[in-house]
């Protein structure tokens, strides 16, 4: 990026006119500035600002000229500043011109002759600013000065403007020669110095690839990739271990981060340097050079930059997490997964840390027949193990209008896929009609198609079968009819996290209104595991050891989810029920690295700081990540090292804080779900955000040796505890922010996509029913099997959040209580309670008239238990209740078993008492 741009309006400043000013400042301020907040994000390779040296010496006239151009070199440095803390990127320049013999900005010959004689100064002409400019670029400065002419009439100039001899500054003059004047800060032995240290790094560098490879030095070349030299992750680690020998311990992803020596050449001389002056200090210079090597390296200012002078750092637009213009709501959430047919059995399975590993059961196919544990062997499997759903050929073809003939060819992903579609949109509260009059995009993660591996039958007649990713999601789209966008998205393992991002973006950008957004992965034919054995991806043991040690592949599952999509002050202002906040998303690629399927932790922290800057989020508010996490050994030191030069960049590395991040990862309980692995993944997320806790991430223990996590912000998440609110300092102040967590998915071959949730904290109280009276639920379906199944459903749920699991609920059920039983004791109890004549109670007026408050009815509630002996939930007994209301209430509980009654008799009165106490 250049920026050029100038206007001058030359008069004294007695004559100026503000309309004249503030054309003059249009240009190099306010240009500069929205130059720079549009590409604060884009990785640039420099940003150079073209400035004056009437900035530096002023000029008569210029008075809005030179502030214009000082306001650009003070940019420079201040840019510089956010570059070094990895919020730009390229690096800045800011040149002080002289006039030039060309160009928009010339002078007539009577000036020019004018300059030459008084100011020995002269006007540069094109080849030599062009040489000046490439100079410039390769100098370790943010401002640059380019003066040609006569050099003692310049160094008086200089001298005259800084009030001191510039003896130490390397000035570049030969009066009327072409030689471009250039003024640095380094003298002749310090750049010498640094020439020796540099091209001794390189030779070491150059030795220890040698020795590792057996090619001769000679023959290394700085610039190839490490891939040409034959390196794999065997011979990584054994060169890791040789320079630790003289670096101490290293990042075991240092030849993943870095492409090639010259790379790693400048990371050592950027972060070990230290280390390679004691190295090479022979061939160097004594102490004292070396001092003011790094003091140059360190602490050089470009010359004519007053040491004490303010720094004015450029205004950036106000990120604050206030503005919720771009806010995402989740409303509504659905899954099927390895042992969790729904999300209450998928909370049981991540919160107790069950692993739903096994091995591949019968009726997918006899895995025998393919199973070898020699991994060399081509054409077999050496793992027979997959986390698989329950019943993945079951499909009600008839509810979504499918004749079963149809639906037997149709790939069992997009019959299962509109199964869980359906249930988000119930979950979230809508129907189809409901939905008619917005705009609702489908967005559907997706990378196995081998069902089109098998055949069919029709009419006796043998057919193949297909297997669409697109018609997944059409499906969805024209049973519901939904006319907004509707795609499959293939980018292999990042797919349903990639579905999401581009589904808020549709939203975003006015294309959907809402959005369904998931995936889904299957595993139904023997390829699956013949390939993930060819290419040494699958685990040997049947296990995801995620973050652990010895973790050598993943074991593939299986799973279906979807979330809907909604923007957030739509969804406040429809009062739905809000899962979660999306605060930001973003995709990217790693690139070419040392192998398609090896991942680039560059490309990954540089995906993840891209959406912290998008959201404004300060990464010291994210108190948990889901990390992608397949267990391997080089693939997890790699993502915390993405990670972590994230965290490092918003943060500055000085302020950064250690260990107060917990990470885990779904995978370790239910294999890799791959498509489906993202929405998995945020699904586990919100349901942590929903019950406060945060679940074990299993398998870890021992930790994986090749990740120092005591030098991150992370540690694994390995028990279950609550999860709560974070606590940052800002200043001398403590606040909490709400609970904010990351999510990754990397897909092999270099697809990312990272997002960071938040969790729904309304300002508002509302009552969604009126407790003191009757609710009423109509509960239909096509047929009274499905009635009873959608009860059975309803009842569940009524008993888990109104505080009452099973047991207590058998524990009721279990005593052989009458009605005049229990109220007999309630009025017992709340007479010995408020000291009040049981003859004195009506058992058909509210407890609040007799002066029962909050704190009462919790004893009245204890007092009830013991009494008869049973557990009531956890539920505050309302001091506006009657006894006889009461009593009706836990009557309606003792005989709570829905199946056992007639669904048309009166005993479904009992659903609308249960549903007053819910909280």
């Amino acid at each position: 990026m250049i920026h050029s741009a100038g206007v001058i309006r030359d008069s004294l400043y007695l004559k100026k006119h503000y309309e004249e000013v503030k054309e003059v400042l249009a240009a190099k301020v306010f240009g500069t500035k929205n130059l720079d907040e549009a590409l604060q994000n884009e990785i640039l390779d420099f940003f150079v600002v073209f400035s004056s040296l009437a900035s530096v010496v002023g000029n008569v006239g210029q008075c809005d000229y030179s502030y214009g151009n000082s306001y650009l070199d003070h940019f420079a440095s201040a840019r510089e500043e956010l570059r070094a803390k990895g919020k730009r990127y390229g690096k800045t320049l800011s040149i002080n011109w002289p006039f030039w013999e060309e160009g928009g900005m010339y002078i007539d010959q009577e000036a020019k002759k004018a300059m030459e004689e008084d100011g020995g100064i002269f006007t540069l002409n094109s080849n030599e600013g062009i040489k000046a400019f490439e100079d410039g670029l390769h100098l370790n400065v943010p401002q640059l000065i380019v003066i040609k002419g006569v050099q003692e009439k310049i160094m008086e100039l200089i001298d005259s403007v800084t009030g001191q001899k510039m003896n130490k500054a390397k000035v570049l003059m030969e009066q009327g020669s072409v030689e471009v004047q250039v003024l640095e800060t380094k003298d002749d032995h310090q750049e010498k110095i640094e020439k020796i240290l540099r091209e001794e790094t390189n030779q070491f560098l150059k030795g220890v690839l040698s020795e590792k490879t057996k090619i001769p030095v000679e023959k290394i070349d700085m610039l190839e990739p490490f891939e040409k030299y034959g390196i794999d992750s065997i011979l990584i680690m054994s060169l890791t271990r040789l320079l630790e020998k003289s670096f101490g311990e290293l990042s075991k992803t240092l030849f993943f981060e870095y492409r090639n020596l010259e790379e790693l050449s400048e990371y050592f001389l950027q972060d070990k340097r230290d280390m390679l002056m004691e190295m090479f200090g022979t061939l160097l210079s004594d102490n004292e050079n070396k001092n003011e090597i790094n003091e140059a390296k360190h602490d050089e200012k470009p010359l004519l930059i007053q040491e004490e002078q303010s720094k004015v750092i450029p205004t950036v637009q106000d990120t604050d997490t206030d503005s919720k213009q771009d806010d995402i709501a989740i409303i509504g959430v659905s899954g099927r997964y390895p042992h969790a047919d729904n999300l209450e059995e998928f909370w049981d399975v991540i919160s107790n840390g069950k692993d739903c590993i096994t091995e591949i059961p019968k009726e997918r196919w006899d895995y025998r027949k393919f199973y070898d544990p020699d991994k060399q062997n081509l054409g077999k499997s050496y793992s027979k193990w997959g986390g698989f759903i329950r019943d993945v050929a079951m499909f009600d073809a008839l509810f979504f209008n499918i004749p079963p003939i149809e639906a037997e060819v149709m790939d069992p992903q997009a019959r299962l896929f509109m199964e869980v579609a359906w249930h988000t949109l119930e979950d979230a509260g809508y129907t189809r009609a409901s939905l008619e009059k917005d705009k609702v995009g489908v967005f559907v993660g997706v990378m196995n198609g081998m069902y089109e591996l098998f055949e069919s039958e029709i009419k006796g007649k043998t057919v193949p079968v297909g297997s669409s990713f697109a018609s997944i999601a059409n499906q969805v789209s024209y049973f519901c009819n939904f006319n907004g966008p509707s795609m499959a998205i293939d980018t292999m393992c990042s797919s349903s996290l990639t579905a999401l991002h581009l589904g808020a973006e549709s939203i975003r950008n006015g294309e959907s209104d809402l959005a369904i957004a998931g995936g889904v992965n299957l595993i139904i034919h023997p390829n699956k595991h013949l390939l993930l054995s060819m290419g040494k991806f699958a685990s040997s043991d049947g296990r995801c050891r995620s973050f652990g040690e010895g973790g050598d592949g993943y074991v593939p599952g299986e799973g279906i989810g979807a979330v809907l999509l909604k923007p957030l002050k739509k969804a406040i202002a429809d009062k739905d029920h809000i899962y979660g906040v999306l605060k930001g998303s973003a995709i990217n690629s790693g690139g070419k690295t040392s192998g398609f399927t090896v991942p680039n932790p560059n490309a990954q922290g540089d995906l993840v700081a891209n959406v912290f800057q998008k959201s404004g989020i300060d990464p010291r508010t994210i108190s948990y990540i889901e990390t992608h996490g397949t267990g391997t050994s080089l693939g997890d030191p790699i993502e915390i090292t993405g990670l972590t030069k994230a965290f490092k960049r918003e943060q500055g590395q000085e302020e950064m804080e250690t260990q107060y991040c917990s990470i885990g990862s779904v995978k370790s309980n239910i294999g890799h779900l791959e498509s489906a692995a993202g929405i998995a993944a945020l699904t586990k997320v919100l349901l942590q955000m929903q019950k406060k806790k945060l679940v074990p991430s299993i398998h870890s223990s021992p930790l994986n040796p090749n990740i120092n996590f005591k030098n991150t912000p992370f540690y694994v998440q390995r028990h279950l505890q609550d999860w709560e609110e974070p606590v940052i300092t800002e200043g001398s102040i403590k606040r909490k922010v709400p609970r904010r967590a990351g999510i990754s998915s990397f897909g092999a071959g270099g697809s990312n996509a990272h997002i960071i949730v938040e969790e729904y904290q309304s300002d508002l109280i509302e009552t969604l029913v009126d407790r003191k009276k009757p609710n009423l639920f109509v509960v239909s379906a096509k047929n009274k099997e499905r009635v009873r199944e959608y009860i059975r459903l309803l009842t569940d749920y009524l008993r888990q959040n109104c505080g009452m699991n099973k047991k207590q609920a058998n524990k009721i059920i279990s005593k052989n209580l009458s009605f005049d039983t229990v109220q007999q004791t309630i009025k017992e109890s709340l007479s010995g309670l408020l000291g009040i004549h049981q003859e004195n109670i009506d058992s058909e007026v509210s407890m609040q008239e007799y002066g029962l408050d909050i704190v009462q009815s919790t004893k009245l509630k204890n007092a009830i238990n013991l009494a008869l002996d049973i557990e009531l939930p956890e539920i505050e007994v309302n001091k506006e209740l009657s006894i006889y209301s009461l009593a009706t209430l836990i009557m309606n509980l003792v005989d709570n078993d829905i199946d056992s009654h007639n669904i048309e008799g009166k005993r479904m009165l009992m659903l609308p008492l249960l549903l007053t106490h819910c909280k």
